[in-house]
């Protein structure tokens, strides 16, 4: 593909990582108001989770290094939810749908390179974006740095 239809299927991934975000955060907190506490809201949430994740663990592969990652996916999925909140939750979905479903390269010769480096520079593009507004009007390095 070039580059126009990448970039068209990377927005349409915004919303994806959106929709996706706000369901997780929404079960999360239907979790929680039932069972009034938020430690086993979250493990009440990995688990049930897990039960729709280990229909696919058989796929390929050894089976308990597929139920291993995806206990690692759930878990980091619902700690980002519980921990960091929705727009983390969005950032989490979206560099995980941008870069799982790519060829990625760092072989210039490669036809799809160009492709690769636009998938490689969005989410590096957020991650310095966060940063930047993280420091809330301070240096980029810090105070101590520059004095």
């Amino acid at each position: 593909m070039s580059t126009a239809p990448v970039l068209a299927r990377t927005l349409n991934q915004i919303f994806n990582a959106a929709l996706n975000a706000l369901f997780g955060v929404f079960g999360l907190v239907l979790l929680k108001m039932f069972v009034k506490r938020e430690a086993l809201a979250a493990g009440l949430a990995i688990v049930l989770t897990m039960l729709l994740a280990v229909r696919g663990i058989f796929d390929g592969g050894a089976a308990y290094l597929n139920a291993a990652a995806a206990l690692l996916i759930v878990t980091t999925i619902v700690l980002t939810i519980q921990k960091l909140g929705l727009v983390a939750t969005i950032a989490l979905f979206l560099v995980n749908f941008m870069t799982s479903s790519t060829l990625v390269t760092l072989d210039p010769s490669k036809w799809f390179f160009a492709n690769s480096a636009l998938l490689i520079a969005m989410p590096v593009a957020i991650a310095c974006y966060g940063f930047y507004v993280s420091r809330g009007g301070e240096p980029l390095l810090g105070r101590r740095l520059l004095d």
